[in-house]
């Protein structure tokens, strides 16, 4: 062990003067063994005397690469669906095309007051040294829902100071239709679709782009999206 810390350049020659026979004991990771240095040891210009039992400065790090811990901070939304040995995908920006396959190893069960987040970690196999520590990592979890909610298109929605609604078309006389205003709860957004946890059933037409002709109790035709056709080859 003392010759490995030699190698590292962990340990220096010191002055005579600041030699004695007192110990220093170093406690390592399991696994590695416990040993005693006979001389003190210095790093970095810090002179680590006996008993001193915090330090203002690191002396090394030990990493373990094969298996890498991932931790990241999943919102209260996503929570729910987050459970200990569930598959993950991490990707990094410097490795383009590559994914690895990890598991969720635990959680902190709790939620930080000031984020709303729950900590997570996700142990990723790591056999050929690619991902090292300290990197930012994108996570993507495979969730699975029971009771998944609807999707609509993002334009859809009508932002009201009572919350957010959707125009409904509801059959009336002659082949026309009658315009409600249907209030909505809304779940995640995704961009151009955001989920809808309460007020639709799955069955209702709705109108996109909803201008402001569009209010309660009108009365429209609807017509279904003109689709171009195909190019020719």
């Amino acid at each position: 062990l003392r010759a490995g810390f030699e190698r590292l350049g962990l340990l220096l020659l010191l002055p005579p003067e600041l030699r004695s026979n007192s110990i220093t004991t170093l406690s390592l990771p399991p696994g590695l063994g416990y040993r005693e240095l006979h001389d003190r040891v210095r790093a970095d210009g810090f002179v680590i005397y006996e008993g001193q039992g915090q330090l203002s400065s690191e002396m090394f790090r030990v990493a373990q690469l094969s298996t890498i811990r991932t931790l990241v901070n999943v919102p209260q939304s996503n929570v729910a669906g987050i459970r200990v040995g569930m598959p993950a995908t991490v990707t990094v920006n410097e490795l383009p095309g590559r994914n690895f396959t990890g598991k969720v190893a635990r959680t902190a069960s709790s939620l930080d007051p000031n984020t709303r987040t729950m900590l997570v970690e996700v142990q990723v196999p790591n056999g050929d040294g690619k991902l090292l520590p300290g990197m930012y990592a994108e996570i993507h979890f495979r969730t699975h829902r029971d009771a998944p909610p609807l999707l609509v298109p993002g334009d859809t929605l009508i932002s009201t100071n009572n919350g957010q609604q959707v125009a409904v078309l509801r059959e009336a006389e002659n082949g026309a239709r009658r315009i409600h205003m249907q209030p909505i709860q809304t779940g995640r957004d995704y961009g151009t679709e955001t989920e809808v946890t309460a007020g639709l059933q799955g069955d209702e037409l709705l109108v996109v782009n909803p201008g402001d002709d569009v209010r309660e109790g009108a009365l429209v035709m609807a017509e279904a999206a003109k689709q171009e056709p195909a190019p020719k080859k």
